[in-house]
């Protein structure tokens, strides 16, 4: 943890404890503010930060756990659970939407920060994700040590194209 500037804000998933130390960043507002943010991250994968400011918003994967937080009020955020496993988190063209790859499933969230749709489960892990305009390109893997497979999904309403 920083030993000087703000006092973190802890985001957690409710087990383990938030006092321990996870992703640390330090964020600073165009209006000059700043704040640390100590994320709570899943057992294994990579950290990743998007800025997404056409919502006032960062996107946080930590090590497989989802935070997506309101910069101007970090008390406002949105995850996906405890249980959950996030391999990718991705903008549309326009940056009006998020689409989250979450484990089974993919999530798509809107400028308010509210879940606009979620797919249904997906017979598999959610490998990768694509936006192709209209359609969302997904990886799947439905058995380890397989081929992926891929599936194309509406980006209005997360529905599967046959």
């Amino acid at each position: 943890m920083p030993g000087d500037g703000p006092v973190p804000k802890h985001f957690h998933l409710g087990h383990p404890t938030p006092w321990t130390e996870g992703f640390v960043v330090r964020f600073w507002n165009v209006d000059g503010s700043e704040w640390v943010g100590n994320f709570q991250h899943g057992g294994f994968g990579q950290n990743e930060i998007t800025a997404w400011p056409e919502a006032n918003a960062v996107v946080v994967v930590a090590a497989c756990n989802f935070y997506l937080v309101n910069v101007a009020d970090p008390t406002r955020f949105a995850s996906v659970g405890p249980q959950s496993v996030v391999s990718r988190a991705i903008l549309n063209e326009d940056h009006t939407t998020l689409y989250v790859a979450e484990e089974h499933r993919v999530i798509a969230y809107g400028l308010d920060l509210e879940p606009i749709w979620q797919s249904k489960r997906l017979g598999g892990i959610v490998i990768s994700i694509e936006d192709r305009s209209s359609v969302i390109e997904v990886e799947i893997e439905e058995e380890l040590g397989k081929p992926l497979v891929k599936a194309r999904l509406s980006s209005r309403d997360g529905s599967w194209f046959e």
